[in-house]
């Protein structure tokens, strides 16, 4: 796999991520300042990362709410990773079906997904697997499995069944009353 590259916020240089992302030889880090959101992994997610603490602030002053309609205006993917664990919050007088609803919200309404750490460790390892997973998704070499023919006919036979929905049978079928590959191509291009 290819470094992940990582744009961290300038502002979040007083938390530990960025000093532990470094540490990482797979990632590629550079700070700046975004516009909007903590840090953008290979172009592609744009991650608010807030203690629970900050998260709950931010819900009771009600400026989380406008955050989150700036970041479902994004064009690309986003994510809030709420850090920590209840006991950051049981200071706070909120009830549980507030923030519970504030979640469903941001999630359902505004398409922002919410991922949980119980730590920066965490936060880190979240933003690694999320970009590696996204690399593994986009692949473009999709594995053929089974035994590969060394005869021409069972060649065809082999390319044809890698169609969406051709099992044994169908290309059988295909290859006889088509007569090449190029055949079935063409009309297969017609189709769609």
């Amino acid at each position: 796999m290819n470094n992940i590259n990582i744009i961290a916020d300038d502002r979040e240089q007083q938390c530990d991520i960025p000093n532990l992302l470094t540490e990482k030889n797979d990632i590629n880090l550079t700070i700046e300042r975004l516009v909007l959101g903590d840090y953008l992994i290979d172009n592609w997610l744009l991650i608010e990362r807030k203690q629970l603490k900050d998260f709950i602030e931010s819900l009771l002053s009600g400026r989380l709410f406008s955050q989150a309609s700036r970041l479902a205006s994004s064009p690309l993917k986003t994510a809030i990773l709420l850090e920590g664990n209840s006991k950051d919050i049981c200071d706070y007088n909120i009830h549980r079906h507030a923030i519970l609803g504030t979640l469903v919200t941001l999630s359902l309404v505004y398409g922002i997904s919410i991922l949980r750490s119980a730590n920066c460790h965490e936060s880190v390892a979240l933003m690694t697997f999320a970009a590696k997973q996204k690399s593994n998704r986009c692949k473009t070499d999709l594995p053929r499995f089974g035994r590969r023919p060394k005869s021409v006919k069972g060649k065809k036979l082999f390319i044809i069944q890698g169609l969406p929905g051709v099992g044994p049978k169908l290309a059988k079928r295909l290859l006889e009353d088509f007569g090449s590959i190029n055949a079935i191509s063409v009309s297969y291009t017609h189709l769609r």
